[in-house]
């Protein structure tokens, strides 16, 4: 199965904040009998990377003239697009897309970078 690519309290002043969302897992990777153990070993990982990243991320808030897309590979299908569009991001959060599907050969999984497209005032854009 490929996996694609986002609390805890206590967390340090300034840390990033990793959402892990599942909308995109359209062949029940994680909605499975096994799913709830596989959420807790994604979220486990995830809470490590949390504990040591500490950055300042700017909210993104579209409107208006200010749009933008979410770009990357589906974790269902693997078909390189737009995930979203116009989504609201917190600041310093990290989101990151997770799914699963059968994939040939001998990979054992598979994970990809995401990018953006997007336009608007200079100030947003910069944001991106």
């Amino acid at each position: 199965m490929a996996l694609a690519a986002v609390c805890l309290s206590g967390k340090a002043l300034g840390a990033i904040t990793i959402s892990i969302d599942y909308s995109l897992d359209s062949n029940g990777f994680f909605s499975d009998g096994d799913g709830a153990a596989k959420k807790a070993a994604l979220e486990a990982a995830r809470d490590v990377l949390e504990g040591i990243m500490s950055d300042s991320i700017a909210a993104i808030t579209p409107g208006g003239a200010n749009t933008w897309n979410a770009t990357g590979y589906h974790p269902g299908t693997g078909a390189s697009g737009t995930l979203a569009t116009d989504l609201s991001v917190a600041a310093d959060t990290l989101i990151i897309y997770a799914g699963g599907r059968a994939l040939s050969g001998s990979n054992l999984a598979q994970g990809g970078a995401g990018g953006w497209s997007g336009s608007g005032t200079v100030g947003f854009v910069d944001n991106l």
